[in-house]
Parts: C-alpha cells; sequence; structure tokens
C-alpha cells in the first residue's frame, strides 16, 4: 500500500478479507483503525481507540505483507497520540508457507540430454526417438546406469530415479561415435529403427547364414541361423495373445561376453550355428555357449536340435530367461520347472 501510495481505507475488499482472517494481519495488526471502524477490529479493540497511523508496506498483490516490527501498544495517554515506528525488513515476501519461489527452484537440477551411441551415429537427438523413450529410460539397466537422454525421459514421465530436471538443459558436450559400441548397444530396439542402409546385407541365397549357398549347414552336418524362444498365442507372455520374435543375442563377440534375450534383428550377435552339440556364435568358431556367457570351449548340450522346437539343457537347468521375455533379460541354464510353467523353456530355429 506505501509503495503505491495508498492508505487503508483505499482497499475495502482486502480489509473485509484480512483483518479478523488472516494470521499475519492480527498478528502485526495492520490497518487497525480502519479494521476497527469497519467493525472487523482486532480482539479487545473498539472503533476510534487508535488514530491511524503510517501504512504499513504490503506486498504487490495485496495479499501477503512484507516481514514487519511492530513496537508494544501506547501505555500512556501522550503516547497514545504517537503514530508506532514500524521497521521495514529487507527480506523478500514469503509465499505464505515459509518456502520462497528461489527456495522451490532449488530442488530442481539442469539435466543434460545425451543421446546413446547409435543416435549419435545417426546425427539425431533423443526427442527424435519417442517409441525408443517410451519402453526404455527407467526400464533399461544399461539406460540407467548411463543415463541417456536424462531431460526427454524426465519430460515423458519416465525420468530416472532422483532426477527432477529444470527447464534448463545443460549443453551435452560432444561425443564422437564409435562403431566399436555397436557390440554393446545400449538401445537394442533403435536396430528396428535404422535406416536401409544400416540393414543386414542380403548374400543372394534363401537360408540365414553367411555363405553363398542355399542351405542352412553351418558345418559338420550343424544348423546355422537364429534361435528363437518357441511360442504360441495361447501363452500370453506380458498378457497379450500375439507372439513377439525373442532372440537369443550375444553382447559381443569374445569369451566372457553376456547371454541375453532381444526382439530378433539384423544383428549378427543372434546368428548360431551348431556344431554337432556344441552351439556356437556364428562369428566365431572356437566360442561356445556356456552358463551364461560365451566361452573359449566346446561344450556339449542336451536336446540342441536342427528342427521343430526342443528344450536346450546343460548344469542341471534349461537354458532360459525365466519368464515372459524383456529385451536385456539375461539368459543362463535355470530351473527348468520354473521355465516350463511360464513357458520360456523351449527354443527354435529362426
Amino acid at each position: 500500500m506505501e509503495d503505491k501510495g495508498k492508505k487503508c481505507e483505499d482497499f475495502p475488499n482486502v480489509i473485509e478479507s484480512k483483518c479478523r482472517g488472516a494470521d499475519n494481519w492480527i498478528e502485526n495488526k495492520f490497518c487497525r483503525y480502519t479494521c476497527s471502524m469497519k467493525d472487523r477490529g482486532y480482539k479487545d479493540e473498539e472503533g476510534g481507540l487508535f488514530p491511524e497511523g503510517p501504512t504499513v508496506a504490503i506486498a504487490e498483490n495485496e495479499m501477503e505483507p512484507e516481514e514487519v516490527l511492530i513496537p508494544p501498544l501506547p501505555t500512556t495517554e501522550e503516547e497514545e497520540n504517537t503514530p508506532p515506528t514500524i521497521a521495514i525488513s529487507d527480506e523478500p515476501p514469503s509465499d505464505g508457507n515459509g518456502t520462497d519461489e528461489a527456495d522451490e527452484k532449488e530442488t530442481c537440477n539442469p539435466c543434460d540430454d545425451r543421446p546413446t551411441p547409435i543416435m549419435i551415429g545417426k546425427g539425431k537427438v533423443c526427442s527424435e526417438f519417442p517409441t525408443i523413450i517410451s519402453t526404455r529410460c527407467n526400464e533399461a539397466d544399461n539406460w540407467i546406469d548411463n543415463k541417456f537422454c536424462r531431460k526427454t525421459c524426465y519430460e515423458k514421465r519416465r525420468g530416472y530415479e532422483g532426477d527432477d530436471c529444470c527447464d534448463v538443459v545443460v549443453e551435452t558436450p560432444p561425443t564422437l561415435y564409435d562403431p566399436a559400441q555397436e557390440n554393446d548397444k545400449p538401445d537394442k530396439e533403435l536396430e528396428d529403427d535404422k535406416d536401409k542402409d544400416e540393414e543386414e546385407q542380403d548374400d543372394g541365397d534363401d537360408d540365414d547364414d553367411d555363405d553363398d549357398d542355399d542351405d542352412d549347414n553351418g558345418g559338420n552336418g550343424g544348423k546355422t541361423g537364429r534361435l528363437r524362444m518357441y511360442c504360441e498365442n495361447k501363452f500370453y507372455w506380458q498378457g497379450k495373445d500375439t507372439c513377439k520374435d525373442w532372440c537369443l543375442e550375444a553382447k559381443s563377440c569374445k569369451s566372457g561376453a553376456g547371454l541375453e534375450v532381444q526382439k530378433c534383428s539384423g544383428t549378427s550377435m543372434q546368428k548360431w550355428k551348431k556344431d554337432g552339440n556344441v552351439l556356437r556364435p556364428a562369428c566365431s568358431s572356437k566360442l561356445c555357449v556356456a552358463d551364461g556367457e560365451l566361452k573359449s570351449d566346446s561344450i556339449s548340450l542336451d536336446g540342441l536340435s536342427s528342427g521343430g522346437n526342443f528344450e536346450i539343457k546343460k548344469f542341471g537347468g534349461c537354458m532360459t530367461q525365466q519368464h515372459h521375455p524383456r529385451s536385456n533379460e539375461p539368459v543362463s541354464f535355470r530351473d527348468c520347472d520354473k521355465a516350463r510353467r511360464s513357458k520360456t523353456n523351449r527354443w527354435e530355429w529362426k
């Protein structure tokens, strides 16, 4: 009011709602005279007892006052005619809840929006992959570990634990694309979105192997192709009556590389060959499938077949990821009964 050159009586609506209805007005006794004259006087005060003194400064919206210091009530007849001295604080007005807007802003953090290596290789940014964002972010372990696309994930309500991103985006430092990272793709599903020039090259025959003939033999009378989890619509994986293609994939072509299920795609890490009863990645004749990883060995597996659907057994269990499949889930030899109950115990060549 004081800043506007106004007096208490110039704000009848404020007087009506604040005098007895606002704790900070009651505590500071703003506009005492006007409140009393409008039958809104403070407790134990009647109209005409207090002459109107200097106007107390009120916040711009007339709803919240500046912090003020009010002197004791006059105790002598002489003092009754002396206007109270009011000390105005230099502190900014409060929001009424004890928390300033600046304090609220301090609870959020600027987030970067770093794309995945494949996005960088394609010259793209996170927001250009809405389907990937809707399925990865805080659901994929490698995204959680690397916090890819933090700002975009947060805006799509898929933010990482603990993230409270402000509107300001931290500039992401430029990152050079390293083709070697292809073997450790953090976003396998981007394979489905690759341009045609990045898709699997056709070797000109009608089979799934890398040679130039029309058979699927990988040598030694074996089989070469992709190993897909056997599914029927009645399995109701993820509660759906349609089957998606889930394939066995190695994280890289080296000993110790983990095994996992991914959506079937053209990546060479999903190609396998049956070498007798040994299952080897097509990229190497020295590596083989062991318990949850590739190993430089020749481990014979039970049940590995060249046709139909079949269980692959070893180490006292069945090769499975145990329950209804999702991307990135590790594959190893686990309890066969549990795998059979979830109907994830059988495989077939694709």
